[in-house]
């Protein structure tokens, strides 16, 4: 199984939507959670967002570099045979993996970041 230059292009462009658009939900939780705890409990009241919603703020930029690199590493070693260029199985593999794995990653953060944020302040209270 061999994909064109197109389908890498394609899937770096879905990983890279994927992580840009759970990062912003994730700070958009976050900032809710922070006025929510603040009016509701004051600043003494010290409870933190899960650390994967935290985890996901912190590093979401950072994340990007993957399907970058992935890409780029990609078409560096494309196979070409004549007019048509394909990329390994192997590195196929590797792309829906990747894509897989980080939209997990930033599904379940996203869902952390959520609850965090409409859920966890009333509970620990």
């Amino acid at each position: 199984m061999t994909l064109p230059p197109k389908a890498v292009s394609t899937m770096c462009w879905i990983q890279s939507v994927v992580i840009v658009g759970s990062y912003l939900l994730a700070c958009t939780f976050n900032k809710v959670f922070t006025k929510l705890t603040l009016e509701a409990f004051g600043a003494d009241h010290h409870v933190s967002m899960p650390w994967m919603a935290r985890g996901l703020i912190a590093c979401g930029p950072f994340l990007l570099l993957v399907p970058f690199a992935w890409g780029a590493y990609s078409m560096i070693t494309v196979e070409q045979d004549g007019d048509t260029m394909e990329i390994a199985e192997g590195q196929a593999r590797l792309g829906y993996a990747i894509t897989i794995l980080l939209g997990a990653f930033c599904a379940i953060s996203v869902w952390k970041a959520f609850i965090g944020a409409f859920i966890y302040p009333w509970e620990t209270n």
